[in-house]
């Protein structure tokens, strides 16, 4: 639960203004989320494992992605 909400947090922040810092986050929480099952020792349960894995991969990706996009690509020359 403490996961969720600091996506949630994250994510409201960046409704407000888009920085890099929130990415980051994003990407560590997804990361941890992903992580988790086996960290904390609940692999055992199939559906919660499911749900962390799922979740945690694409709050990563997308993460990662957004992260890419703003610092990946160099801005356009005017020409």
């Amino acid at each position: 639960m403490i996961s969720g909400a600091v996506l949630g947090g994250v994510a409201f922040a960046a409704f407000t203004r888009m920085r890099a810092w929130e990415e980051w986050i994003g990407l560590g929480v997804g990361l941890w989320v992903l992580i988790a099952p086996w960290l904390l020792g609940f692999a055992g349960v199939s559906s919660a494992l499911w749900t962390h894995l799922l979740i945690g991969l694409l709050v990563a990706i997308l993460a990662a992605l957004e992260l890419w996009r703003m610092h990946g690509t160099p801005p356009a020359r005017p020409a």
